[in-house]
């Protein structure tokens, strides 16, 4: 497995393409050979031509960081088509599956960043294995000599898409961005970011990823603040992938197979409609309540009984197959929305998810985030528990409404209360006044008859 990018051309490339140009066996399928031995000169030359082209958009292709071949589109009209090319320069990375992986980054750079309707190449009618893999993604042949076609409507869509929402992510977004490109894969995947109008930089640090790397983003930039229930909807609807992965612009990913692993989980096994794995959770407001979270020693499965009473694991650890979420836009409604879209997931599968006893992705517990937010004082937490309160009951009334699960939304409550007895009991709240006394008084007259 690869970490498969494409990123613009630069003269600097020169440096190891001119190379290339001289190899015989790069150019035994193609008319286009070179009539005279390519000098670095002549290739720097030619590249500081065709980048500054406007007509066509020229990228390198990276295998894990090493440069090893050419993609691009020429003769370009706008909005409506241009001719595609790629070759692999270096022929150790021939026959692993790269020109396909960045034919799919180009497609979705033409798509949706230029806003073509179809692309068009020419291909040696004996290069069999060529004309193998753009059928693969869809090109169709329309004469003998042979030229394909690509209806862009057409495109493959992303085995993946990853779900990222930002607002004011300023300082965190690099790292999850960073995080995510660094997986390896041998699929396709695709980056949904939706950025709900940030009064900081983080608008502009997308842009200039969108930049670097053409072909992985879908970049959602609304032209104002639409909050963050509507955000996540517009994000899941531009999401076109048989599995979703959730990184929100504040965490990270930190292995590069974690993409892989839970994906070829759910593959294997059907069944299940979601996976999680073992989180760092980093507190910026202290570091000594660093926790690694769900405390187990080994693959756990949970089910959606465990799920009611207790949120195992982390937003940034989900990978979940689409189609068991339904469009089942009233989760976003919820106090905590990835909490309800977990358990819209399990419900519509197997009632099952795995988690991973690896640790794979780092969550932050700070200011601007929704976790940190309560946590920043005892009146803010106390809020927070009430908000589970208003949690179980829409989930009970909307989606685990079977007499079975009562029980345990019977105990999640009782645990809740029990909590919140606690908190008002505190020495801190008898000082501040009677409305807090009031408030504890019908606490303590619930919990018992919860108790009875």
């Amino acid at each position: 497995m690869y970490k498969v990018l494409i990123r613009p051309l630069e003269i600097a490339d020169a440096e190891i393409s001119w190379r290339w140009r001289n190899n015989p066996k790069i150019w035994e399928f193609t008319g286009s050979r070179p009539a005279t031995e390519i000098t670095f000169e002549i290739e720097r030359n030619w590249i500081e031509k065709v980048v500054n082209d406007e007509t066509s958009k020229r990228f390198a292709i990276l295998v894990d960081d090493i440069y090893v071949g050419n993609i691009q589109l020429t003769s370009i009209v706008k909005n409506e088509c241009a001719e595609y090319h790629i070759f692999i320069g270096d022929t150790n990375y021939w026959n692993k599956g790269i020109a396909r992986l960045a034919s799919l980054q180009i497609i979705r750079y033409a798509k949706n960043v230029l806003e073509l309707k179809k692309l068009v190449l020419q291909v040696n009618p004996n290069h069999l294995k060529a004309i193998k893999i753009y059928q693969s993604i869809n090109f169709i042949i329309n004469s003998d000599e042979i030229k394909m076609e690509l209806e862009l409507e057409n495109s493959p869509k992303p085995l993946v898409s990853i779900f990222v929402m930002v607002y004011n992510h300023e300082k965190y977004i690099n790292q999850a961005i960073d995080s995510i490109l660094m997986q390896k894969s041998n699929f396709d995947f695709e980056i949904v970011v939706g950025e709900d109008y940030s009064t900081d930089n983080s608008r502009e640090i997308l842009i200039e990823y969108q930049n670097k790397f053409p072909g992985k983003f879908k970049l959602l930039l609304h032209n104002r603040n639409i909050g963050a229930h509507q955000n996540q909807l517009e994000v899941l609807k531009n999401c076109k992938g048989k599995y979703v992965a959730i990184c929100e612009g504040d965490d990270y990913w930190t292995d590069p197979l974690k993409l892989q692993r839970q994906v070829d989980f759910l593959s294997a096994n059907q069944d299940f409609g979601i996976c999680f794995h073992k989180t760092e959770e980093i507190n910026l407001f202290d570091v000594s309540r660093n926790r690694i979270f769900p405390n187990i020693n080994n693959n756990k499965v949970y089910t959606i009984e465990d799920y009611i009473l207790n949120n195992w694991t982390a937003t940034c650890s989900i990978v979940f197959t689409y189609k068991f979420y339904k469009n089942e836009n009233w989760f976003t409604n919820l106090p905590f929305g990835d909490l309800g879209l977990v358990l819209i997931i399990m419900k519509n599968s197997n009632k099952k998810a795995m988690v991973f006893n690896d640790i794979m992705g780092a969550y932050r517990v700070h200011k601007g985030g929704v976790h940190g937010n309560l946590q920043q004082n005892s009146l803010k937490i106390i809020e927070a528990y009430k908000q589970h309160l208003v949690f179980g009951k829409i989930i009970k009334e909307k989606l685990l409404h079977e007499r079975i699960y009562s029980k345990y939304f019977l105990k999640k409550k009782i645990q809740t209360y029990e909590k919140l007895y606690q908190l008002y009991k505190s020495e801190d709240f008898y000082i501040k006044g009677l409305s807090n006394k009031i408030v504890l008084f019908f606490l303590k007259i619930r919990y018992k008859l919860l108790y009875s």
